[in-house]
Protein backbone atom coordinates (compact mmCIF):
# COMPACT_ATOMS: atom_id res chain seq x y z
CA UNK A 1 0.00 0.00 0.00
CA UNK A 2 2.91 2.32 0.50
CA UNK A 3 3.45 4.61 -3.17
CA UNK A 4 7.19 4.40 -2.85
CA UNK A 5 7.43 0.72 -3.25
CA UNK A 6 7.10 1.03 -7.19
CA UNK A 7 9.08 1.98 -10.48
CA UNK A 8 7.41 3.80 -13.14
CA UNK A 9 8.91 4.65 -16.69
CA UNK A 10 7.59 8.35 -17.20
CA UNK A 11 5.37 8.34 -20.50
CA UNK A 12 6.25 10.47 -23.36
CA UNK A 13 3.82 13.64 -22.25
CA UNK A 14 5.63 13.83 -19.10
CA UNK A 15 8.59 15.48 -20.95
CA UNK A 16 8.75 18.53 -23.28
CA UNK A 17 10.87 16.91 -26.19
CA UNK A 18 9.90 12.87 -26.79
CA UNK A 19 10.36 11.25 -30.38
CA UNK A 20 9.06 8.08 -30.90
CA UNK A 21 9.04 5.62 -28.89
CA UNK A 22 11.22 4.02 -26.52
CA UNK A 23 13.15 0.88 -27.76
CA UNK A 24 13.13 -2.12 -26.08
CA UNK A 25 15.57 -3.39 -23.36
CA UNK A 26 19.08 -4.37 -25.41
CA UNK A 27 21.41 -5.36 -22.34
CA UNK A 28 19.30 -5.52 -19.34
CA UNK A 29 21.29 -5.32 -16.19
CA UNK A 30 21.17 -8.31 -13.93
CA UNK A 31 19.08 -8.51 -10.93
CA UNK A 32 21.50 -9.23 -8.35
CA UNK A 33 23.69 -6.28 -9.97
CA UNK A 34 20.85 -3.95 -9.77
CA UNK A 35 19.45 -4.86 -6.37
CA UNK A 36 22.85 -4.51 -5.09
CA UNK A 37 23.37 -0.69 -6.39
CA UNK A 38 20.19 0.24 -5.37
CA UNK A 39 19.06 -1.38 -2.03
CA UNK A 40 21.21 0.21 0.32
CA UNK A 41 19.77 4.04 -1.14
CA UNK A 42 16.49 2.79 -1.48
CA UNK A 43 16.83 1.81 2.24
CA UNK A 44 17.68 4.75 3.26
CA UNK A 45 15.58 7.47 1.09
CA UNK A 46 12.41 5.43 2.53
CA UNK A 47 13.99 5.89 5.93
CA UNK A 48 14.53 9.49 4.77
CA UNK A 49 10.90 10.11 3.63
CA UNK A 50 9.46 8.41 6.40
CA UNK A 51 10.69 10.81 9.25
CA UNK A 52 11.76 14.02 6.90
CA UNK A 53 8.66 14.36 5.28
CA UNK A 54 8.13 17.85 5.89
CA UNK A 55 11.57 19.08 4.90
CA UNK A 56 11.80 17.46 1.80
CA UNK A 57 8.68 19.09 0.86
CA UNK A 58 9.95 22.55 1.57
CA UNK A 59 13.30 22.33 0.30
CA UNK A 60 11.96 20.83 -2.98
CA UNK A 61 9.49 23.82 -3.41
CA UNK A 62 12.12 25.91 -2.92
CA UNK A 63 14.23 24.43 -5.87
CA UNK A 64 11.10 24.90 -8.03
CA UNK A 65 10.98 28.78 -6.85
CA UNK A 66 14.86 28.85 -7.96
CA UNK A 67 13.91 27.96 -11.18
CA UNK A 68 11.84 30.97 -10.96
CA UNK A 69 14.84 33.15 -9.87
CA UNK A 70 16.75 32.08 -12.78
CA UNK A 71 13.53 33.06 -15.11
CA UNK A 72 13.23 36.08 -13.59
CA UNK A 73 17.31 36.82 -14.24
CA UNK A 74 16.77 35.92 -17.77
CA UNK A 75 13.91 38.36 -18.34
CA UNK A 76 16.00 41.27 -16.42
CA UNK A 77 19.08 40.19 -18.82
CA UNK A 78 17.69 39.56 -21.55
CA UNK A 79 18.49 43.09 -23.29
CA UNK A 80 22.05 42.29 -23.44
CA UNK A 81 21.98 41.02 -26.71
CA UNK A 82 24.45 37.94 -25.22
CA UNK A 83 24.60 35.33 -22.59
CA UNK A 84 24.64 36.50 -18.91
CA UNK A 85 27.00 35.31 -17.02
CA UNK A 86 24.70 35.33 -13.46
CA UNK A 87 21.38 34.18 -15.51
CA UNK A 88 23.75 31.29 -16.77
CA UNK A 89 25.58 30.59 -13.95
CA UNK A 90 21.86 30.72 -11.90
CA UNK A 91 20.61 28.26 -13.68
CA UNK A 92 23.39 25.73 -13.72
CA UNK A 93 22.78 26.19 -10.04
CA UNK A 94 19.10 24.18 -10.01
CA UNK A 95 20.78 21.30 -10.84
CA UNK A 96 23.15 21.55 -7.72
CA UNK A 97 19.84 22.03 -5.85
CA UNK A 98 18.32 19.43 -7.41
CA UNK A 99 21.42 16.77 -7.17
CA UNK A 100 21.97 17.86 -3.65
CA UNK A 101 17.81 17.20 -2.32
CA UNK A 102 18.58 13.82 -4.38
CA UNK A 103 22.17 12.69 -2.71
CA UNK A 104 20.60 13.65 0.35
CA UNK A 105 17.66 11.50 0.38
CA UNK A 106 19.58 8.66 -0.71
CA UNK A 107 21.95 9.05 2.16
CA UNK A 108 25.04 10.21 0.08
CA UNK A 109 25.53 12.70 2.29
CA UNK A 110 29.07 14.03 1.48
CA UNK A 111 27.99 14.67 -2.24
CA UNK A 112 25.32 16.65 -1.22
CA UNK A 113 27.65 19.02 0.02
CA UNK A 114 29.93 18.71 -2.12
CA UNK A 115 26.99 20.14 -4.81
CA UNK A 116 26.34 23.40 -2.83
CA UNK A 117 29.99 24.01 -3.15
CA UNK A 118 29.24 24.34 -7.13
CA UNK A 119 26.65 26.78 -6.34
CA UNK A 120 29.02 29.25 -4.03
CA UNK A 121 31.75 29.00 -6.61
CA UNK A 122 29.45 29.49 -9.31
CA UNK A 123 27.37 32.07 -8.65
CA UNK A 124 30.05 33.80 -7.24
CA UNK A 125 31.89 33.92 -10.78
CA UNK A 126 29.20 35.23 -12.17
CA UNK A 127 28.42 37.66 -9.60
CA UNK A 128 32.22 39.14 -10.60
CA UNK A 129 31.78 38.68 -14.45
CA UNK A 130 28.32 40.36 -14.44
CA UNK A 131 29.30 43.49 -12.53
CA UNK A 132 32.31 43.72 -14.69
CA UNK A 133 30.55 43.26 -17.78
CA UNK A 134 33.36 40.75 -18.32
CA UNK A 135 32.20 39.06 -21.16
CA UNK A 136 35.59 37.83 -23.09
CA UNK A 137 36.66 36.14 -20.08
CA UNK A 138 32.72 34.88 -19.00
CA UNK A 139 33.69 33.30 -22.83
CA UNK A 140 36.92 32.22 -21.98
CA UNK A 141 35.48 30.72 -19.10
CA UNK A 142 33.05 28.86 -20.89
CA UNK A 143 35.39 27.36 -23.06
CA UNK A 144 37.38 25.89 -20.36
CA UNK A 145 39.64 28.66 -18.63
CA UNK A 146 39.68 27.79 -14.95
CA UNK A 147 39.16 31.06 -12.42
CA UNK A 148 37.97 29.30 -9.05
CA UNK A 149 36.17 30.43 -6.34
CA UNK A 150 39.24 32.41 -4.41
CA UNK A 151 39.53 34.72 -7.94
CA UNK A 152 36.00 35.75 -7.83
CA UNK A 153 35.54 36.36 -4.63
CA UNK A 154 38.64 38.86 -4.67
CA UNK A 155 37.23 40.68 -7.84
CA UNK A 156 33.13 40.82 -6.33
CA UNK A 157 35.13 42.60 -3.28
CA UNK A 158 35.82 45.75 -5.46
CA UNK A 159 32.74 46.34 -6.82
CA UNK A 160 31.06 49.22 -5.55
CA UNK A 161 27.53 47.18 -4.43
CA UNK A 162 29.09 44.59 -3.01
CA UNK A 163 31.67 46.61 -0.99
CA UNK A 164 28.85 49.00 0.27
CA UNK A 165 26.73 45.95 1.43
CA UNK A 166 29.94 44.76 3.17
CA UNK A 167 31.30 47.93 4.84
CA UNK A 168 27.64 48.05 5.98
CA UNK A 169 27.61 44.88 7.72
CA UNK A 170 30.75 45.12 8.99
CA UNK A 171 29.40 48.38 11.29
CA UNK A 172 26.43 46.87 12.32
CA UNK A 173 27.40 42.96 13.47
CA UNK A 174 31.32 43.24 12.53
CA UNK A 175 30.64 40.09 9.34
CA UNK A 176 30.61 40.40 5.74
CA UNK A 177 30.31 38.42 2.76
CA UNK A 178 33.38 38.22 0.70
CA UNK A 179 36.69 39.65 3.33
CA UNK A 180 39.50 37.99 2.70
CA UNK A 181 40.75 35.42 5.40
CA UNK A 182 43.50 36.16 7.66
CA UNK A 183 45.34 33.79 10.23
CA UNK A 184 43.36 35.43 12.90
CA UNK A 185 39.76 35.60 10.83
CA UNK A 186 37.96 32.87 8.92
CA UNK A 187 36.93 35.45 6.77
CA UNK A 188 33.20 36.67 5.09
CA UNK A 189 30.56 34.03 5.13
CA UNK A 190 31.24 33.22 1.43
CA UNK A 191 34.75 32.32 2.21
CA UNK A 192 33.32 30.10 5.14
CA UNK A 193 30.45 28.49 3.46
CA UNK A 194 32.90 27.41 0.53
CA UNK A 195 35.96 26.28 2.46
CA UNK A 196 33.46 24.23 4.49
CA UNK A 197 31.75 22.38 1.63
CA UNK A 198 35.39 21.94 0.27
CA UNK A 199 36.45 19.30 2.96
CA UNK A 200 33.37 17.41 1.72
CA UNK A 201 34.72 17.90 -2.15
CA UNK A 202 38.11 16.09 -0.53
CA UNK A 203 36.74 13.64 1.43
CA UNK A 204 38.79 15.61 3.88
CA UNK A 205 39.35 13.89 7.27
CA UNK A 206 36.26 13.50 8.96
CA UNK A 207 34.34 14.78 6.20
CA UNK A 208 34.03 11.87 3.99
CA UNK A 209 31.86 8.80 3.78
CA UNK A 210 33.08 6.58 6.19
CA UNK A 211 33.40 9.11 9.05
CA UNK A 212 29.73 10.49 8.43
CA UNK A 213 28.53 7.23 8.54
CA UNK A 214 30.53 5.61 10.49
CA UNK A 215 30.20 2.33 8.48
CA UNK A 216 29.99 1.34 4.99
CA UNK A 217 27.14 2.74 3.22
CA UNK A 218 24.90 4.60 2.52
CA UNK A 219 22.51 4.45 5.77
CA UNK A 220 20.41 6.78 6.89
CA UNK A 221 22.04 9.31 9.78
CA UNK A 222 19.60 11.82 10.74
CA UNK A 223 22.05 14.26 12.06
CA UNK A 224 24.14 14.35 8.94
CA UNK A 225 20.85 15.05 7.11
CA UNK A 226 19.87 17.56 9.45
CA UNK A 227 23.17 19.77 9.08
CA UNK A 228 23.12 19.45 5.14
CA UNK A 229 19.81 20.56 5.30
CA UNK A 230 20.90 23.68 7.44
CA UNK A 231 23.74 24.22 4.47
CA UNK A 232 21.25 23.60 1.70
CA UNK A 233 19.26 26.85 2.90
CA UNK A 234 22.34 28.53 3.97
CA UNK A 235 24.03 28.50 0.47
CA UNK A 236 20.04 28.95 -0.77
CA UNK A 237 19.66 32.35 0.69
CA UNK A 238 23.36 33.31 -0.18
CA UNK A 239 22.71 32.97 -3.65
CA UNK A 240 19.41 34.90 -4.00
CA UNK A 241 21.50 37.66 -2.41
CA UNK A 242 24.55 37.32 -5.11
CA UNK A 243 21.76 37.29 -7.82
CA UNK A 244 20.31 40.71 -6.83
CA UNK A 245 23.51 42.38 -6.17
CA UNK A 246 24.53 41.18 -9.75
CA UNK A 247 21.14 42.45 -11.02
CA UNK A 248 19.26 45.11 -8.37
CA UNK A 249 16.39 45.47 -11.06
CA UNK A 250 15.52 41.87 -10.31
CA UNK A 251 12.36 42.04 -8.26
CA UNK A 252 9.51 39.89 -9.65
CA UNK A 253 10.26 36.22 -10.08
CA UNK A 254 9.01 34.19 -13.51
CA UNK A 255 5.96 32.30 -13.93
CA UNK A 256 3.75 33.39 -11.06
CA UNK A 257 5.95 32.48 -8.20
CA UNK A 258 4.76 33.47 -4.72
CA UNK A 259 7.44 35.43 -4.08
CA UNK A 260 9.61 38.41 -5.27
CA UNK A 261 13.32 38.26 -4.50
CA UNK A 262 13.34 40.11 -1.09
CA UNK A 263 10.65 37.70 0.25
CA UNK A 264 12.08 34.55 -0.95
CA UNK A 265 15.51 35.66 0.49
CA UNK A 266 13.74 36.84 3.98
CA UNK A 267 11.51 33.36 3.61
CA UNK A 268 14.42 31.06 3.06
CA UNK A 269 16.45 32.86 5.85
CA UNK A 270 13.91 32.96 8.11
CA UNK A 271 14.44 29.00 8.16
CA UNK A 272 18.43 28.86 8.90
CA UNK A 273 19.24 28.30 12.34
CA UNK A 274 18.75 32.02 14.44
CA UNK A 275 21.89 30.82 16.43
CA UNK A 276 24.24 30.52 13.18
CA UNK A 277 26.37 33.16 12.56
CA UNK A 278 24.93 32.87 8.73
CA UNK A 279 21.53 34.08 10.36
CA UNK A 280 22.87 36.58 12.11
CA UNK A 281 24.22 37.99 8.42
CA UNK A 282 21.22 37.32 6.44
CA UNK A 283 19.04 39.00 8.82
CA UNK A 284 21.64 42.31 8.91
CA UNK A 285 21.45 42.70 4.94
CA UNK A 286 20.76 46.62 4.30
CA UNK A 287 17.57 47.41 3.27
CA UNK A 288 19.26 49.20 0.07
CA UNK A 289 20.37 45.81 -1.71
CA UNK A 290 16.35 45.57 -2.21
CA UNK A 291 15.94 49.31 -3.07
CA UNK A 292 14.32 49.82 -6.38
Amino acid sequence: PDFRSSRMRQPAEAFAIAEGEDSPATDLIPEATWRSIVSLPDDVSLRTSDHHGTLLRDLWDLWSNWSCLVGGLQQATSGLGRDSPIAHVACDATDYLQAAIYSALVGHYRLARTSLRGVVENLTIGLHLELAQDYDTFADWLDGTELGFGWAADHAHQHARVAEMDAALQSTIGDDVFRQRRPSDEGGLARRLFRDLSKYAHGAPDFNDADIWNSNGPIYVPNALEGWSQAWLAVYALGVLLCRLAQPGLDALSWEAQFTTRSLFAHVASRVDPNSPARRLFDAVPASVWAA
